[in-house]
């Protein structure tokens, strides 16, 4: 087996979605396409039919267009791209999640999880708006969970030489 290419790859991009994301939106437009082809069959049956009034014209006809629009949408989405900066510049002090200063891409790359899923994880373990005390009893320090948690996910997912 070669290790070395004789022909050079070509430019690949990273997406934003994960690859089941892009899928469960690949099968949202494709419902939306059924759901088109339906409409469009109701109204080509009501006019078959002699039924078709200009006000069941008009909504067929919005339904389809916003379906459209809807599924360009979701197509421009699911091929939209991810930014490659990883990091925030050295110096800066690390708020709390729920800071501003956090942005959803800079927050998936420092702790492998994006923001929605880390406050959903927060509210699954009743850690939201709650303080953990680090250091013995009487002795330690009280700091906000959220934070000890961010903590827990940044060793988890960058390991440091100096523990193993």
């Amino acid at each position: 087996m070669p290790t070395v290419r004789w022909i050079p790859r070509n430019a690949q991009y990273r997406y934003y979605y994960r690859s089941l994301e892009r899928f469960g939106m690949k099968q949202k437009i494709k419902s939306m396409k059924l759901a088109i082809v339906a409409l469009c069959l109701s109204l080509r049956n009501h006019r078959r039919a002699g039924t078709l009034t200009s006000n069941i014209h008009r909504r067929r006809m919005f339904s389809i267009v916003f379906s459209v629009l809807y599924m360009r949408k979701q197509i421009t989405e699911m091929n939209r791209r991810s930014i490659t900066v990883f990091y925030p510049s050295d110096g800066v002090v690390m708020h709390d999640a729920a800071s501003v200063f956090w942005t959803d891409v800079s927050f998936e790359k420092m702790f492998r999880f994006r923001r929605p899923d880390f406050f959903r994880m927060l509210d699954a373990m009743n850690l939201r708006d709650k303080s953990i005390c680090c250091g013995r009893s009487g002795r330690g320090k009280y700091f906000p969970a959220d934070i000890c948690f961010m903590v827990v996910l940044r060793r988890l997912a960058f390991p440091c030489r100096f523990f193993t």
